[in-house]
């Protein structure tokens, strides 16, 4: 009986619509990665991963999505409810319970895309006002799922457009206080945030910060590991995004 398990998040930069040439070997190399869960961002029903049996997406935004797309894509192998997501927050999240075998138990993961800076820029909505709302609305969120949830093993996990290493590199200071106020507040940390960026095996070697993230809940979980991987593998460019994994043991 195993009491560990393999939480993985990576933006595949819709390829399931542009640059398709990508696709066949971002899924190669997630193959590579062996994670029992995987939460992809940006992504389409064409990016099936082998080995996964159960899949939950967000809703497709008429408005902006193409057929078979969506912000945000949990693939479990084992059995999984889906829980909704506030109203606000349907086009960008993906909730779900997961049956995970003994030794692991119940887990919670909620797939998110925290919009990025220019949401609504066009219609001269200030720039990062709407990652700033979908902040406090996500993490709201979070917490009610705490209360919910206090047995379970809680993760959320996606692109939370913020770099949370301590560099000045991509986000606003206010809305990364407010993300490290509502994990705290959640009962639950974030190992690729600072201080816990020691955990990162191949962190020092990354090109650029990481706006992936996956945060876990406090208490029985111990995070045992964490890898980050580069957008461009062997001289091609598969994403604009960094990509995160963590092994976690639960006790």
């Amino acid at each position: 009986m195993s009491n560990g398990i393999r939480i993985a998040t990576w933006n595949l930069d819709r390829s399931g619509i542009r640059g398709k040439a990508r696709l066949t070997p971002q899924l190669d190399f997630l193959n590579s990665v062996d994670a029992d869960i995987l939460v992809l961002t940006e992504t389409h029903t064409s990016a099936k991963p082998i080995g996964y049996d159960h899949h939950l997406a967000s809703e497709p935004d008429p408005g902006y999505h193409k057929v078979g797309e969506s912000c945000a894509t949990i693939w479990s192998r084992f059995p999984m409810t889906e829980i909704p997501t506030a109203a606000e927050n349907r086009y960008f999240t993906v909730c779900a319970e997961i049956k995970g075998p003994p030794g692991i138990g119940n887990v919670i993961v909620y797939g998110t895309i925290i919009t990025y800076h220019g949401d609504g820029v066009s219609q001269c909505v200030p720039a990062w006002s709407r990652h700033r709302a979908a902040v406090k609305s996500q993490v709201a969120e979070w917490n009610a799922l705490a209360l919910r949830y206090p047995a379970h093993t809680r993760v959320v996990a996606g692109d939370f457009n913020e770099n949370l290493d301590g560099r000045r590199w991509y986000g606003v200071a206010d809305a990364k206080d407010a993300l490290r106020v509502g994990m705290l507040a959640a009962d639950m940390h974030c190992p690729t945030a600072a201080p816990d960026l020691s955990l990162v095996n191949s962190a020092g070697s990354l090109s650029r910060s990481t706006v992936n993230h996956v945060c876990v809940s406090n208490g029985k979980v111990k995070v045992t590991g964490v890898q980050a991987w580069e957008g461009t593998q062997a001289g091609v460019v598969l994403s604009d995004h960094n990509g995160i994994l963590v092994d976690l043991v639960i006790s």
